[in-house]
C-alpha cells in the first residue's frame, strides 16, 4: 500500500508545479494565455506572462530603440516611424514585439518565421512566441534579464 502511496505521489508531481497562490494570481496578459501554455513548459507559465508585460505591456507591436552611447532619439530626424528609424546612424538596435525580441536575432527570426526582423514580421504574435521559444529553449530565462549595459 505504502509503495501505491509512492507511486501516486511521485506521478502526481509535475502537475504540482504551481503553488496554489501562484495560481490564484491574475494573469497579467490574458489575450495570450493559451499561447503562452501552448508554448512553454508549465513550470514557467506565470513567468512567461510576466516576461511578457515587462518587456511590452502585452502589446504586440511594440518596439524599443537601444541607442550607441551617448546618442538618444533626439539625434534621429525621422518621424518615428518603423522603417526610417531603423535607418538612423544612433540607432544599436532594436526591440520588437510581445517579447521584445532584438534585431540581433534575425537569422533565428528568418529561419523560423521566413522573412528578416527589418520587416515587422516579429509584431506577428506567432513569429514573437516562435522566436521567444527558440530563445528559451537555448538560454532558458537568460534571455529577459536585465544589463547594464
Amino acid at each position: 500500500m505504502k509503495r501505491l502511496a509512492l507511486v501516486v505521489a511521485l506521478t502526481l508531481a509535475p502537475i504540482a508545479v504551481v503553488s496554489p497562490v501562484e495560481a490564484s494570481k491574475p494573469w497579467l496578459c490574458p489575450k495570450y494565455t493559451a499561447q503562452i501554455k501552448k508554448t512553454f513548459p508549465r513550470k514557467d507559465w506565470r513567468t512567461m506572462d510576466r516576461v511578457m508585460h515587462r518587456e511590452s505591456k502585452c502589446v504586440k507591436n511594440a518596439v524599443g530603440w537601444n541607442y550607441r552611447k551617448p546618442q538618444t532619439h533626439r539625434d534621429c530626424r525621422d518621424n518615428g516611424y518603423f522603417p526610417n528609424r531603423q535607418r538612423c546612424k544612433a540607432v544599436k538596435s532594436w526591440d520588437t514585439g510581445l517579447f521584445q525580441i532584438n534585431s540581433s536575432w534575425s537569422t533565428i527570426t528568418t529561419r523560423l518565421c521566413g522573412k528578416n526582423t527589418r520587416s515587422t514580421i516579429l509584431m506577428q504574435p506567432d513569429c514573437n512566441f516562435r522566436v521567444a521559444k527558440w530563445l528559451y529553449q537555448n538560454g532558458g530565462l537568460r534571455h529577459w534579464q536585465g544589463n547594464s549595459n
